[in-house]
Parts: C-alpha cells; sequence; structure tokens
C-alpha cells in the first residue's frame, strides 16, 4: 500500500480578536494557518465595523443635510451633494448653461470610426468555458451562449463562434454563431435593448444578403431544458 503524501498539522489553539474566545481548529492545508476568528460572524462583524472608522460626514451644498460616505469614495474634495438630484438643482440655480453644456460636451464626442474603440472587441471578455465534443475548451461571454453551444452540440450542427466582424454604418457588429449547415447567423439576446435592435437593423440594411437569426430568452431556455433532458434520459 502506497503512503499518503499529506501532511497531518496539529491542530491549533488562538484567540478571536473579536470575542476573544479560545478556539480550536484542525488545519488541512499551509492557508488554513492564515485563519483569524473563530467563524464567519466574527469575521463579519470586524469588517463592518472597520467600514464604519473609514466614513465621514458631509454636508450637502444644496439642502445642507449631513450624510456619511467613505472617506477613499471621493480622497480629493470629498462628497459635495446627497444624491444626484441636489447636485442637477444645484447645477441649475447657478449655471443654466449646463444642460446645454453637457449636451455639446457629448455630441461632441468620437463616435463611428474615430472612436477608439472601433473594430475592437467589448471590454467584456470570455470567462464562461464550454466543453467541445473533440476534446477542446472555447471561452464565450455568457451562460445564454453556453446554452445554445450545447444545444448545437447535441444536435450534431457545425458551427463557429464570432467568426466575423461586420463594418456597419456607424459601428461594428460581431454575431455570436455561425451556422455552417444552415447558412446564418444567430445572435444571443437576454435583454434586447434599442442599442442592440439598431445594430440588427443596420446589419440587416447593409447585409441583407446573410440570414441574422436573433434567439430570445425563451428559446434559449427551451434548447437547455432539451439538452437536460436528453442527459437525463442517458443516465
Amino acid at each position: 500500500m502506497g503512503v499518503s503524501r499529506r501532511l497531518k498539522y496539529v491542530p491549533v489553539e488562538q484567540t478571536c480578536p473579536e470575542c476573544n474566545v479560545m478556539f480550536t481548529y484542525q488545519p488541512h492545508k499551509p492557508r488554513d494557518f492564515k485563519r483569524v476568528f473563530c467563524g464567519q460572524t466574527c469575521a463579519r462583524r470586524h469588517t463592518a465595523k472597520q467600514l464604519r472608522q473609514v466614513r465621514q460626514i458631509f454636508i450637502c451644498e444644496y439642502c445642507h443635510i449631513t450624510f456619511t460616505d467613505k472617506t477613499f469614495a471621493h480622497p480629493t474634495r470629498g462628497r459635495r451633494f446627497c444624491s444626484v438630484r441636489c447636485r442637477a438643482r444645484w447645477q441649475a440655480e447657478n449655471d443654466p448653461l449646463w444642460r446645454q453644456k453637457l449636451s455639446l460636451n457629448r455630441a461632441n464626442r468620437p463616435r463611428g470610426a474615430t472612436h477608439e474603440r472601433f473594430g475592437k472587441a467589448p471590454h467584456h471578455g470570455k470567462f464562461i468555458a464550454v466543453p467541445r465534443p473533440d476534446g477542446t475548451i472555447l471561452m464565450m461571454r455568457s451562460r445564454p451562449e453556453r446554452m445554445v453551444a450545447a444545444y448545437l452540440d447535441w444536435q450534431g450542427v457545425h458551427w463557429l463562434y464570432e467568426p466575423r466582424r461586420f463594418t456597419l454604418q456607424d459601428r461594428t457588429y460581431c454575431p455570436d454563431f455561425w451556422i455552417d449547415d444552415w447558412g446564418c447567423f444567430w445572435e444571443v439576446k437576454g435583454w434586447f435593448h434599442a442599442k442592440h435592435q439598431e445594430t440588427v437593423r443596420q446589419f440587416r440594411a447593409c447585409y441583407p444578403q446573410i440570414p441574422l437569426v436573433v434567439i430570445p430568452p425563451a428559446w434559449y431556455h427551451w434548447m437547455d431544458r432539451q439538452v437536460q433532458a436528453a442527459y437525463r434520459e442517458v443516465r
């Protein structure tokens, strides 16, 4: 019989700094020796006390009501207003043209091809690991995309994930799936906002010869139920 390589540590006794109670715990790994508190309740109480200590009292410049906030939230000047509404009212009374200035600044922002992010992938990365039938791992951006990928693999359909980025009128667009067997793109959408609707409209206007199917939540949830039912039958 082989000898286990797992080290056996002796129990450790120490005092909890929050409740001053002596407790004993059994470490199993070297990182277990970093334990300080006897339980999660004391650890949360200690964290709450530390957060209350770093808060500071401010006075709103519009309604003159005192409020507290973290000191590291605004290290240079602190908080001046207790809410966004008070800040907007203060700006409207002291600078009547602030709305025009704000609109002008937004209008002068770079858009379309002049924007630095034009033609590049979005900031949110790919953190969802999807195993493929050939044993490889493909990273995706959301769980609904993983549901659709599992359904396509279950159906034996050949597909590609974000294979091409298209240039539209004032933006670029990369559909989620290219279904090679059916010759169309699939776009998985959970919240179909006005900006996303405009992107789909521009794509269909610029590339009318390429079919684009938008997959709503009801569809990809149905696909997930079909895959889960098939797996339960196999088991």
